[in-house]
């Protein structure tokens, strides 16, 4: 847990409950004159103990008393507490029947079933002032007096606006009823909370500590216990032993619920659970405004000090008459456009437009105010339920297409509006692949994780590139941009690697305020290149988004940085998504989509372009966007329908001569992504059969090709009629020979085996096809890496054939 205390809270605990004497002499000036004793107390010479008082409605008053085994504790106790009601008169607190509690155990085998309810005897305190008391007890630990000073008071009302005052109280959960939390609000940075619970041996247990106010959570770093000594005249300040116990988190939906998160500093015992309200202190009524964000946009307020940013809940204290809320207005994140206002009680703004006032006047109770944000209509196409379906009208002419518009639900597979998003995660989950690696020895999890592939300080000294260099033939030049981004993004999920963390946000940071023109690229691509810059970027989107992701929500990541990267991948998506719009038959006309040339033209479309498209579902994952990722299911059915034969080659990657396996391997590795993407999310693209095809039916055609390259010599020697559509003589000469070359610069040799098929052979270990490529790459298992990829043997290899 990332916990920090500002520092004008920090530095007040020098040690448990020393914070007290440290507290009364800051906040004694601020007690106000009234006969609300609210907050906590105690004596100077006992610090180590204390009381917690709560004023209620109609002169009833809860205790709660902070100390120390008695003689009638199991001998194994270390702490105790007795918790009282009763009711106020004149100056008077008198408490009859105040009970001890005991049975259940602390963490996650909690048992309120557990819960035996000891009596224990009588308390009344008779207040001299606002600030001195004297507290007279008998119970069954003994009897006595002790005078007490007040050291916290709740804040008042206006100095407390993030989280209102009106959360101060006491707090549970009915599950584990018998333990619980106690809130003092002290100010609008800081809250004092009690957690009252039980050792492993069912013995009462406690612990405290001054948090901070984080949006609508009350984070308490570093909870205290005390131990050490006993209760009455057995106690001695000076055997007080302060341990630091746990960490906890209050998160507020409202004034009525929420959730509370802990963690103990040893790390045996964490858990969450649903929290609800038992006390209101009289006179700090709890209602507020719950502003809700979601993940595309957020909230702005004119002075800046109600905002709620991006995936945040914030909480805005009401007054009676409405004054406490400002002017706020809706911010949409790129891609995203705001459509309106939800609200579940009253007519908090009159009208849909992105700034109002909201009128909360009349509010009895808690009211939530939400932006609606939809994702930008104009870069989805086709709409609705449709697909573009492309398809060749002569074998060997891949110029000569025709486009039609189908409905998907022909296919038998149900709505598109069926396919939406089910997980944030893009290919793997990261935490089970963690542990998953943690298996292996130390010196296998380095080879395949390619700990050693660049020398050592690579991570700090290694400076970005604009990811086109005019200079090179080819574009981005190995390792380019897309080898540490993928290194970086590895080396931090899966290895935990702060370093890597720091590269992804310099490198993406650099190229966004360098506005680096990945579209056009008029200032650092070659002549000729910019037709091609679409192409390059679908390649790299994944690897740039799921970087980014990786690191986005880290602390270290400022606002203004994470805006400005967020705005720079939604253009390169943008630009994707309306580039290949253009191409398709020009159904779409935008200027801002290649004003004056278009480059390849349809070729785009039926090439393997689906790469982009691979971009555009992974950007959609990282988004949230359900209509962007059903563009990408689109995509795929069109692939299977129009741009594959029947024996599982691919129409137009199979024409490239002496490349045309290289090419058509490549090909199908971004189907095999775009089938692991969707099934991370639930859907199986791996199983959709159109006409007798699918991904299986490549996966076959292409260990076929590369057992007998003569399958594909019918379809790569059709390059003599289009011979543009090689890049080099070499190329268009060599149909009859896939490895033409010993540096290998078009063909495939499949060196280090086909990274991409361990993803394929993965989800299907008894395919028939994974005899057929082991007895190919007889080496296959064995550790190698291609920087040219981003699914890697760090994360797709089946570590379980790794270990002995």
């Amino acid at each position: 847990m990332n916990v920090f205390l500002p520092a004008n809270v920090s530095n007040r605990l020098p040690g448990l409950l020393k914070l007290f004497v440290v507290l009364w002499a800051l906040m004694i000036q601020s007690v106000s004159a009234n006969s609300q004793y609210s907050g906590s107390w105690y004596n100077s010479d006992r610090d180590g103990e204390g009381f917690h008082i709560e004023m209620l409605e109609d002169d009833q008053v809860l205790v709660i008393w902070f100390t120390y085994p008695g003689p009638t504790d199991d001998p194994s106790a270390e702490q105790a507490w007795i918790l009282g009601s009763g009711t106020i008169t004149d100056n008077t607190i008198t408490i009859i029947g105040a009970n001890k509690f005991q049975g259940p155990e602390f963490g996650p085998d909690y048992n309120k079933d557990d819960l035996v309810l000891l009596p224990w005897g009588d308390l009344s305190i008779v207040f001299s002032g606002n600030n001195n008391a004297t507290v007279e007890y008998d119970g069954l630990d003994g009897e006595g007096t002790t005078d007490v000073i007040r050291i916290t008071s709740m804040a008042e009302r206006e100095n407390a606006t993030r989280i209102p005052v009106g959360f101060s109280g006491a707090w549970y959960n009915p599950a584990t009823n018998g333990q619980g939390w106690f809130v003092e609000v002290l100010s609008d940075e800081s809250a004092l909370v009690y957690f009252f619970t039980y050792d492993a041996n069912g013995n009462q247990a406690w612990n405290l500590a001054v948090g901070y106010l984080d949006g609508n959570r009350i984070v308490v770093p570093n909870s205290q216990t005390g131990k050490g000594t006993f209760f009455g005249t057995q106690f001695d300040t000076k055997d007080v032993v302060r341990e630091s116990f746990v960490d906890v988190v209050l998160e507020y939906e409202d004034c009525k619920s929420g959730m509370a998160k802990y963690k103990t500093t040893d790390g045996e015992h964490s858990g969450s659970m649903p929290i609800e309200r038992i006390t209101t202190l009289d006179g700090k009524e709890c209602k507020v405004l719950v502003l809700n964000t979601g993940e595309a946009g957020y909230i702005m307020s004119d002075s800046g000090e109600q905002d709620c940013l991006e995936g945040q809940t914030c909480l805005t204290n009401l007054v009676s008459d409405g004054s406490s809320v400002e002017a706020l207005t809706a911010v949409p994140r790129s891609g995203y456009v705001f459509s309106g206002w939800t609200k579940t009680s009253g007519e908090l703004c009159t009208d849909d437009e992105a700034s109002c006032v909201p009128d909360t006047s009349g509010v009895e109770s808690d009211v939530v105010l939400a932006p609606v944000f939809e994702p930008e209509g104009s870069i989805y196409f086709p709409p609705d339920e449709q697909l573009l379906v492309c398809q060749y009208t002569e074998p060997n002419l891949t110029q000569s297409v025709t486009c039609t518009l189908k409905n998907f639900s022909d296919y038998g597979y149900g709505p598109l509006s069926d396919f939406k998003l089910t997980t944030d995660q893009f290919f793997i989950d990261y935490r089970q692949r963690k542990q998953e690696l943690a298996q292996l020895p130390e010196e296998l999890r380095n080879n395949l994780c390619s700990t050693t592939a660049y020398e050592a300080g690579f991570y700090t000294e290694y400076t970005p590139t604009p990811p086109l260099d005019p200079l090179q033939d080819y574009n981005p030049p190995p390792p380019g941009v897309h080898g540490p981004l993928l290194l970086a993004r590895v080396h931090y999920t899966l290895l935990d690697n702060q370093d890597a963390a720091g590269l992804i946000k310099r490198s993406l940071l650099e190229w966004a305020e360098n506005e680096v023109d990945l579209i056009f690229a008029e200032d650092v691509a070659a002549p000729g290149w910019g037709a091609e810059v679409h192409y390059q970027l679908g390649l790299l989107m994944p690897i740039y988004v799921m970087a980014w992701e990786a690191i986005r929500d880290l602390d270290f990541v400022s606002p203004t940085d994470r805006s400005k990267i967020d705005d720079y991948l939604y253009k390169l998506m943008r630009f994707l998504a309306l580039r290949l719009e253009r191409e398709a038959g020009n159904f779409y006309d935008d200027p801002y989509v290649c004003p004056d040339n278009c480059g390849w033209g349809n070729n785009e479309v039926f090439n393997h372009s689906w790469t982009q498209d691979l971009g555009l579902m992974v950007f959609a994952v990282w988004t949230g966007n359900d209509t962007l990722f059903q563009r990408g299911i689109k995509r795929y059915f069109a692939i299977l329908d129009g741009l594959i034969r029947p024996d599982g080659s691919h129409f137009s990657e199979s024409q490239r001569g002496g490349s045309a396996l290289s090419y058509s391997i490549g090909a199908t590795d971004t189907l095999i992504r775009m089938a692991e993407l969707a099934a991370v999310q639930g859907y199986d693209l791996y199983g959709v059969e159109i006409d007798g095809k699918s991904l299986h039916t490549i996966m076959d055609f292409h260990i076929s090709a590369i057992e007998d390259e003569t399958l594909i010599h019918p379809y790569a020697q059709s390059v003599q009629v289009n011979p543009w559509y090689c890049e080099n003589d070499s190329c268009r000469n060599s149909w009859n020979n896939q490895l033409f070359s010993e540096d290998n610069p078009g063909g495939w040799d499949g060196a280090g085996g086909w990274i991409e098929f361990d993803v394929y052979r993965k989800r299907f270990p008894e395919s028939p096809l994974v005899p057929r490529y082991l007895a190919l790459f007889p080496n296959a298992d064995q550790f190698y890496y291609w920087e040219g990829t981003f699914v890697q043997a760090c994360e797709f290899r089946d570590v379980s054939r790794l270990i002995d």
